[in-house]
């Protein structure tokens, strides 16, 4: 199968990268005849499905935890009003790269959308680039890193 660009696709379209764990296990044995006693992945691939098959085929799972948030001012009855400027420097930060994290993105089922945390929805089509005043910092994130997985 080949993407738009005519190049060869790596995976099918709208697979979600967690679901190639099992597939992977199951590559690992078909090649080199027997199981990996652990898997190593991020924090993305650490859902309870993983780690249930996981631990059905006897392979132990080496993830992080997902990051959880205590008191995410982006949680708000109305997502379309901007979070309150004294709770900005509150917002979720991605430990890794420094920017506001997916978690300050709240979805609009609604609509379909994710709404900034200013309250403004974020453009769809990506490659929108938006700077947040917080906390004395700007912080920046691309739209593309808002999408709904």
């Amino acid at each position: 199968m080949e993407d738009k660009r005519g190049h060869p696709r790596q995976q099918p379209p709208l697979q979600h990268a967690a679901s190639t764990v099992l597939p992977a296990v199951e590559h690992i044995a078909e090649s080199f005849g027997a199981k990996p006693r652990q898997l190593a992945a991020d924090s993305g691939f650490n859902t309870g499905a993983n780690l249930a098959d996981l631990q059905t085929q006897g392979v132990e799972p080496l993830m992080p935890a997902k990051q959880a948030y205590k008191d995410n001012p982006a949680l708000r009855a109305d997502p379309t009003q901007p979070v309150a400027t004294e709770r900005q420097a509150a917002l979720p930060i991605n430990p890794q790269n420094k920017v506001l994290d997916k978690a300050a993105f709240i979805y609009d089922q609604d609509h379909d959308r994710y709404v900034w945390p200013m309250g403004k929805p974020v453009d769809a089509g990506g490659g929108g680039q938006l700077t947040v005043a917080a906390g004395g910092f700007a912080r920046s994130l691309r739209a593309s890193m808002a999408r709904k997985r």
